[in-house]
């Protein structure tokens, strides 16, 4: 599998979903990811933990217009 760093995965087995923030290829053939949550509100630490490639999945790209409310543009006179 290859990670992309910036991408969103989750673990299947214990569901934890964050970005990929780095990636390790260890000389003993394993490779492990480190993955970190959003932040949600301000003030919040993220969460980072590391996991074997071959348990995390690729979720879908979500477009930055669902993340952040509709933006109105406003004329200056």
């Amino acid at each position: 599998m290859s990670i992309i760093l910036g991408a969103t995965y989750t673990d299947a087995a214990t569901q934890f979903v964050g970005i990929a923030i780095a990636h390790t290829d260890y000389l003993g053939g394993g490779c492990r990811t480190q993955l970190q949550t959003r932040i949600e509100r301000p003030g919040q630490r993220p969460v980072t933990e590391w996991f074997d490639d071959g348990r995390l999945q690729r979720l879908p790209l979500i477009p930055v217009a669902a993340l952040a409310p509709a933006l109105s543009v406003v004329e200056s006179a």
